[in-house]
């Protein structure tokens, strides 16, 4: 997927470098970024998003700075992954140290490179240098995180954390001495439409921003949907056959969930097939439902509530009030940390919505969905993560989320693992899941036993590893939720590992060799 554009933006750039790096200020303080790089060849941009966009993603959690600029400025940086210092010492950003032995409170070490510098004039001179050596590429994106909102030269840069032109436009000057660096890196984030990972979690539809499932066709097995999204806006469905999905993926609507939208999906009607709904949030704050054919999302799809949402609010979808159809909610999280709730009428979610909690899934804790004591009523969960990583759930009551949220376990999913909800033993009660990824891929749960979650124990010894994209479902039909995992990238795998109610088999199983390429969003997973 080498475009041309971007193959000039990154050739000009090898040739560029940052003559700052010593004006970080004072002593003891970081150096500011250098561009340099040790030699490499460049390779597929899309391969090195696909692993790379969830990383950015955690970044953009933990400091609050966007994820495309993030993944922008790495893919120039390191060239897409095959810069000699990424390739040898996990330094996507060409970080240099302080001195020999200050390599900063992030990165494990300096490395000594011969390495060229340029002035700001453009004459270059030979030097020797220590670069920064980390022990992943998640430490090197954090080390990034931190220098961006702590050095005081980057200051001007944050009050537009949320707007990533403006953001880049600021970091720019500092960070590297050509004048069309920004537009360099603005031409990389939209090529390759990296605004798209500046929403976390969008494409969660069992649990932690969803709630509903992706059975399109009714037949009781989950399928799989990837979303396009941009502004081709196309949505894909592979249908599951009970033992793999359906060879050519099918467009099941060709416009749906544009730019950064949030596509979720659910049983909005109450028919037993899965549609799709998507949230425009911002200050519109519009939802939009397409409802399922059993073989395609209905044509135009129909606004079904003017106001919910709204901002960076995460909404979720589940049924809150059993009465067969699903509903909306939105976590406002932060210090408010209010859940509102619009439920469906099977044509539209009821007017003005209803406060249903006033304080659950407060800062950045991970909220999700699922009936954990299996009444029928989806109830609410969130993960705190972080090195306590309890979790709390709160009751629906049919009408609200019951009172105080009551804590159902106290080590659960901590620090950057992804956690997800899925009835794994077949119980009717909806269990916890937790994917530690990386080189290791375990995948831990603790059953729900309608009052709390047990203890956990590895269901998966490698699974969904590095930056795949994990997911829960029943995609055989049986009564049990299984795991999914979306390779992405250039080459598009899905593999599925069956649940036997007490372990997931350890040799998972290729269901599809081409779907949800490139940073597509793929459903069901968790970002």
């Amino acid at each position: 997927m080498t475009d041309r554009r971007t193959g000039r933006v990154v050739r000009a750039l090898v040739m560029v470098t940052a003559a700052l790096a010593a004006a970080a200020g004072t002593a003891g303080a970081d150096p500011l970024p250098s561009t340099d790089q040790v030699g490499a060849a460049a390779v597929d941009p899309a391969a090195y998003i696909a692993m790379a966009g969830p990383v950015a993603q955690a970044v953009m959690a933990e400091y609050d700075i966007p994820a495309s600029v993030i993944l922008g400025q790495a893919g120039i940086e390191s060239r897409w992954g095959a810069s000699g210092l990424t390739t040898k010492d996990n330094n996507h950003f060409g970080f240099k140290c302080a001195e020999p032995d200050r390599p900063g409170p992030i990165a494990i070490g300096c490395h000594k490179y011969v390495t060229d510098e340029c002035r700001p004039d453009g004459s270059c001179y030979t030097t020797t240098a220590y670069f920064r050596v980390y022990a992943s590429m998640r430490d090197s994106y954090r080390d990034y995180g931190r220098l961006v909102t702590t050095v005081d030269a980057y200051a001007g840069a944050l009050p537009f954390r949320h707007d990533p032109d403006r953001f880049i436009a600021a970091v720019a000057p500092v960070y590297n001495n050509r004048p069309s660096y920004a537009s360099d890196v603005i031409s990389v984030m939209r090529t390759y439409n990296l605004y798209a990972l500046n929403t976390i979690g969008p494409s969660r539809t069992d649990v932690i921003v969803g709630g509903g499932g992706t059975d399109f066709t009714g037949d009781g097995k989950t399928d799989i949907a990837t979303f396009s999204r941009g502004t081709a806006a196309d949505v894909f469905v592979a249908a599951s056959t009970g033992s793999g999905f359906a060879g050519t993926s099918v467009k099941w609507h060709e416009f749906f969930a544009t730019g950064n939208e949030i596509p979720l999906t659910g049983d909005f009607n109450g028919d037993g097939k899965d549609d799709v709904a998507t949230f425009t949030r911002g200050t519109a704050a519009d939802v939009f439902v397409a409802l399922s054919t059993g073989s395609s999302f209905a044509g135009t799809s129909v606004k079904w509530h003017e106001f919910f949402a709204a901002g960076d609010e995460i909404p979720a979808v589940g049924d809150f009030n059993g009465d067969g159809k699903d509903d909306i909610a939105t976590f406002t999280r932060g210090t408010n940390a209010d859940v509102f709730v619009a439920l469906s009428t099977g044509s539209s979610f009821a007017g003005t919505s209803v406060k249903w909690h006033d304080f659950f899934a407060a800062g950045g804790e991970i909220p999700g969905v699922g009936d954990f004591d299996g009444d029928g009523k989806d109830d609410i969960v969130t993960f705190a993560r972080g090195t306590g990583g309890d979790v709390f759930v709160a009751r629906s009551t049919g009408s609200s989320f019951a009172g105080t949220s009551v804590k159902w376990h106290e080590f659960f999913s901590v620090n950057g693992e992804l956690p997800s909800v899925g009835d794994f033993d077949g119980d009717g009660k909806d269990d916890i899941i937790t994917f530690t990824r990386g080189g290791r891929g375990d995948a831990y749960v603790a059953r729900s036993t309608g009052t709390g979650f047990g203890p956990s124990s590895v269901w998966h010894g490698h699974f969904a590893i590095d930056g795949e994209i994990p997911g829960v479902g029943d995609f055989n039909g049986d009564g049990k939720d299984d795991i999914v995992t979306f390779t992405r990238g250039t080459g598009g795998d899905v593999y599925v590992s069956l649940s036997d109610g007490t372990k997931f088999v350890q040799d998972s199983w290729k269901w599809h060799e081409f779907f949800a390429i490139g940073a597509e969003i793929p459903a069901p997973g968790v970002l």
